[in-house]
């Protein structure tokens, strides 16, 4: 007897990663509104269940509750099952969302560098999504959201993207596909455009729509009336935000990477 079709057939594995601040949020909401992807947005599920093998491998000295006898043998059996435990909570999240068949699915979550050796193990030939954005506005943003130092949020941003950049350096770069902030902010269509290009998709009807209404609207806002220009007002915010000694610091500190995607005119 033949299982019946679900909505993942055939669809291959995509997630977005990036340091938080990075524009991974717009990013997401923007290609999760295309009908064949399916996007979700932090459910931790991957990180969950990556955290849950690795402390039940160590025991009750890992911090998981009476894992005292064959917290291995249940660390081997999370793995063993994880593929297609995760498969049918996408297979429900598909169901509720209402969609039909879908050419890509996975997860957008910063802290995915957590768990990217799992991903891999699972699905060793799914796509990445690599959102950057220059680290000094990255770091504003971060201080700013969290109350802390920029300096901090600094030193925050060098470890998401040190990790996030080794691990795309690792595998094959037809895998990955590279969104600079700075570019999306600046022409949202046209970005979009090459990215579901890139995944082999067009532009469909429900992507052009939610573009229209939404790439104005501030993703982490319930407030739907608020309008925001991120080329005017995210773009090199640093400039404002940051004094000379942080700025300094973030040279220091980050500037092979700024090197790299273009954030310094020059060494």
């Amino acid at each position: 007897m033949r299982s019946e079709r679900t909505a993942l057939d055939g669809a291959r594995q995509l997630f977005l990663i990036g340091a938080p601040r990075s524009g991974t949020t717009i990013l997401a909401n923007l290609l999760n509104a295309h009908r064949g992807v399916l996007l979700t947005h932090e459910t931790a599920a991957f990180l969950q269940l990556d955290e849950m093998m690795k402390k039940s491998r160590l025991g009750s000295g890992g911090g998981v509750l009476s894992g005292k006898t064959y917290h291995d043998l249940w660390a081997d059996h999370l793995r063993e099952q994880a593929r297609s435990l995760i498969e049918s909570f996408y297979g429900k999240i598909a169901l509720r969302e209402n969609r039909g068949r879908l050419s890509y699915w996975g997860e957008k979550h910063p802290h995915l560098d957590r768990a990217l050796p799992l991903l891999e193990a699972l699905y060793p030939d799914s796509t990445y999504i690599y959102a950057v954005r220059d680290p000094r506005d990255t770091a504003c943003s971060i201080a700013q959201m969290n109350t802390i130092a920029v300096n901090r949020a600094l030193d925050m941003v060098c470890r998401f993207t040190g990790r996030y950049e080794a691990f795309v350096a690792s595998i094959a770069a037809e895998r990955v596909t590279v969104v600079k902030f700075e570019d999306l902010v600046g022409d949202y269509e046209s970005v979009i455009g090459d990215v579901l290009k890139a995944l082999g998709l067009t532009m469909d009807r429900s992507a052009r729509a939610y573009l229209k209404k939404y790439k104005y609207r501030s993703s982490h806002s319930p407030d739907v009336r608020q309008r925001i220009d991120h080329a005017k007002t995210s773009v090199a915010r640093w400039r404002r935000d940051m004094t000379a000694a942080e700025q300094s610091y973030a040279l220091t500190e980050c500037k092979a990477l700024m090197l790299k995607y273009g954030y310094l005119d020059q060494p």
